[in-house]
């Protein structure tokens, strides 16, 4: 080793490591704990209605692991007796688990497509007289009868057009005011397209983390 090349390594070892490689680690690992607390946090509410959900959600890619602190920031204020609620694509059910802590006893439908995963939500909150999970098509199954509907993404947009048209029918039969709760939305042109939805667009409540989604609230008044 030359003296220009020990000379470059004693200044190295005197200045210390890069200020922006301890920046990153010290990012990476705030990012990491957050996430090893939502989880965990996660986990102990799951446990409350029966079992951790998170390997559920590990399992089938195809499903996403709503944070309950983020679900109840879309649902305080905008629930009330008398509602009837339903989970869109309920999957393993975290959702139902957020309305039956919030002490909502209502009527609840978790709706989902999967036979396997319906009957083993459904086996799971068996002893929740006030829950029904029904298996098969979606926008088939909506309760006519239901005021808040929640989805996390669950369709393209041709299905989410099947959707918004039904909402309408069922606003039609039975005169509900409607909302919809609409997180991870992707596709809102179909009610953009209707001037009888009204659409609120709300910003992530967790920006900077996996569980900052962007939302939207979309009503539908009696009068339509």
């Amino acid at each position: 080793m030359n003296k220009q090349r020990k000379v470059e390594l004693i200044e190295h070892q005197v200045a210390g490591p890069d200020p922006g490689v301890v920046v990153r680690s010290s990012t990476r690992l705030r990012r990491w704990t957050a996430v090893g607390s939502r989880l965990a946090r996660n986990a102990a509410i799951d446990m409350r209605f029966g079992r951790p959900l998170a390997a559920v959600y590990f399992r089938n890619r195809d499903q996403s692991n709503s944070d309950y602190r983020e679900l109840r920031s879309l649902f305080v204020g905008r629930l009330v007796k008398g509602d009837v609620l339903v989970d869109v694509g309920c999957g393993a059910g975290r959702v139902i688990n957020q309305w039956l802590r919030m002490g909502f006893d209502g009527p609840i439908f978790g709706l989902e497509v999967d036979t396997q995963r319906a009957e083993a939500t459904r086996r799971r909150l068996r002893r929740r007289c006030n829950v029904s999970i029904l298996t098969g098509d979606a926008v088939a199954n909506l309760p006519s009868d239901g005021t808040v509907f929640f989805l996390f993404n669950p369709f393209d947009e041709l299905t989410m057009r099947r959707f918004s048209k039904r909402i309408l029918e069922i606003a039609d039969e039975v005169g509900n005011e409607i909302t919809i709760i609409y997180l991870n939305c992707k596709h809102l042109s179909p009610f953009r397209s209707d001037p009888k939805f009204a659409i609120e667009e709300v910003s992530p409540q967790h920006k900077g983390t996996a569980i900052g989604q962007r939302s939207a609230i979309i009503t539908l008044s009696k009068a339509v």
